[in-house]
């Protein structure tokens, strides 16, 4: 007798995507999961507990991929946000003058 809650291939395909989509944007794993959960009618455990027993080790170079993407996205932000501050001192300067 199968499970009536038993994880179809599609959920596990959202819960993957959606985990490496949030870890690459910055966001967390628990978000990730709140937002999975709300999707298929789970709680935000029961999709913890299947990413951690089943998913996140058959994964774990796209979860590192994804990391590092973060991180890059990161530098990329610090460096948009530094250049921004240089217009706005330099706009300041320029008002000065």
């Amino acid at each position: 007798m199968k499970r009536r809650d038993a994880w179809k291939t599609e959920e596990d395909i959202l819960l993957l995507q959606t985990v490496i989509s949030y870890i690459s944007n910055g966001k967390t794993q628990l978000d990730a999961f709140e937002y999975v959960g709300e999707k298929l009618n789970r709680s935000a455990a029961a999709v913890s507990f299947r990413w951690n027993g089943k998913l996140r080790a058959k994964f774990d170079n796209q979860i590192r991929e994804a990391k590092n993407n973060k991180k890059i996205l990161s530098v990329k932000r610090n460096i948009l946000n530094e250049t921004k501050e240089i217009d706005t001192n330099q706009l300041q300067l320029n008002q000065i003058i």
